[in-house]
């Protein structure tokens, strides 16, 4: 649902594209006409990465969103560098945040969502961006919203402290400052992670914002405010009996919702948008409070998400699909020397290039393990070459972790092609960027493209999975958990 966002439609967002791009090449080509080439500042000592769970691009004002919901990370952002086509590999956290971690796209990772049988663990011998860093001496720490980012799939190696018991924002935001203020005082190198489900379903971390984003006509049966939520069920009409904690709240939210009614859809939207803004009041009022503080004078902050969130635009709800609205994620890209403040990077860029590209901008390119095969961007940040151009990026999605791959999204700078079995879909991205419109089976760029498709999807199911790490069952504590986000059935 798009609301009055300007959403990358029609070409929206193109021309400026390739203004800053040319604007890039302009600036490169003058500092090599006045005799000197550009120069790489110092290598950032530290590193913040931070991944606001389900956050999808286009509801910034940065990329274009005009209903104000991120004032404060957007003033944030015009002081770092944006990747105006960043992608995930998976609409999913787990294997979306392994990829970010590692390197490696789904497949070669193997690492999956936790489900009712628990979930395999990254095997033990692919290493991860944190071990990289604190075999080089950083100092290490991390705190997520739980969920499918716990430790247990192996997210906590090379983590000194990792705290995954799923607080709020708010609480997440007072142990990073204690965190950042003991490492940061000690002098030597640190790596802090931050991740949050602030934003993601159900959508009720809004309640201040309800009144600026939501109609107040809309007459449905949705309750956005957990207050709200509560009454209801302590006044008889709880629609999730067997549920307790979370999860109540949870099977309270979703069971009041007609997930084919748009006035439901764009209420989800509006609240949502609610959600986007206490994130952005908290996160954003954060990075102010460190910037101002110049706790971050020598960090390398990293901003992104696992996935977005889609509001029918293609007929579903939540992220189980990867169209744009869920494939397109934010990535600002901060440096301590400054280097790319105000830059909007064209270019496909995905999350397993996030790791070669941080640890070069750290100093430490030749750290990057061999078979992460993602490109590095540092360069194209700094100003010293444009972006290199890349091959397809792929997108792909296991419906079962014991089957095989059900659907695969492929995308090149003017042509995004999806497949599964018994769907084949090609979109002009230049024309068409959310991909909305398919093109005809008789288009030329779909015949062109069809077998070659169809041979790329079988090969894709043909790999072998990575031979994953041992089989982590959920304990009681993670079960809760993932009711509470929605991830199992509230009732189970």
């Amino acid at each position: 649902m798009q609301g009055s966002c300007e959403f990358p439609q029609g070409g929206s967002g193109r021309p400026s594209q390739v203004r800053t791009a040319a604007l890039a090449l302009l600036a490169m080509a003058s500092a090599w006409a006045g005799g000197c080439a550009p120069q790489a500042p110092p290598p950032a000592q530290d590193l913040l990465l931070i991944s606001v769970d389900t956050l999808r691009a286009d509801v910034l004002g940065l990329y274009g969103c005009d209903r104000g919901a991120s004032p404060r990370l957007d003033a944030w952002g015009r002081g770092a560098a944006l990747f105006l086509d960043a992608f995930t590999h998976s609409p999913k956290t787990a294997p979306s945040h392994m990829s970010l971690f590692t390197g490696l796209l789904p497949h070669e990772h193997g690492v999956s969502n936790l489900d009712s049988r628990g979930a395999p663990r990254l095997a033990d011998d692919q290493p991860l961006l944190a071990e990289l860093l604190s075999g080089q001496g950083f100092r290490t720490a991390a705190v997520t919203g739980g969920g499918n980012v716990r430790a247990q799939l192996g997210f906590d190696r090379g983590f000194a402290e990792y705290h995954d018991r799923g607080d709020g924002l708010d609480e997440a935001l007072k142990r990073a400052t204690q965190w950042l203020q003991r490492d940061r005082s000690s002098g030597g190198r640190w790596f802090h992670f931050l991740h949050t489900y602030q934003v993601h379903d159900p959508y009720i971390n809004g309640a201040r914002f309800l009144t600026r984003f939501t109609d107040p006509a809309y007459a449905g049966r949705i309750l956005g405010d957990p207050e709200a939520l509560g009454r209801a069920i302590l006044g008889g009409a709880d629609l999730a009996p067997k549920a307790s904690g979370g999860a109540k709240l949870t099977g309270n939210f979703w069971r009041r919702v007609d997930e084919r009614d748009p006035r439901d859809q764009r209420h989800l939207f509006d609240l949502y948008l609610a959600g986007v803004a206490q994130m952005d009041d908290l996160l954003g009022g954060w990075l102010e409070r460190l910037e101002k503080r110049g706790w971050l004078d020598r960090a390398l902050v990293v901003l992104t998400s696992d996935h977005g969130e889609e509001f029918a635009e293609h007929g579903g709800l939540r992220h189980d699909q990867m169209y744009s609205e869920v494939a397109r994620v934010p990535l600002l890209v901060r440096h301590p020397s400054g280097a790319g403040a105000g830059q909007r990077l064209p270019g496909l860029v995905g999350h397993r290039d996030v790791l070669p590209s941080v640890l070069e901008l750290l100093g430490l390119s030749g750290l990057t393990p061999a078979e992460a095969a993602g490109r590095s961007w540092a360069r194209a940040l700094l100003g010293l070459e444009a972006l290199p151009a890349g091959g397809p990026l792929w997108s792909m999605h296991q419906t079962d972790r014991d089957g095989p791959l059900d659907a695969l999204f492929v995308r090149t700078p003017d042509l995004a092609w999806f497949q599964a079995p018994g769907r084949l879909e090609f979109y002009d991205r230049r024309a068409d960027p959310g991909e909305l419109r398919p093109l005809p089976a008789d288009h030329p760029a779909s015949a062109a493209q069809a077998a070659e498709a169809a041979a790329t999807f079988l090969g894709f199911q043909r790999l072998a999975q990575a031979a994953p790490g041992q089989l982590q069952s959920l304990d009681e504590a993670t079960r809760s958990d993932l009711k509470a986000l929605g991830y199992l059935d509230p009732d189970e």
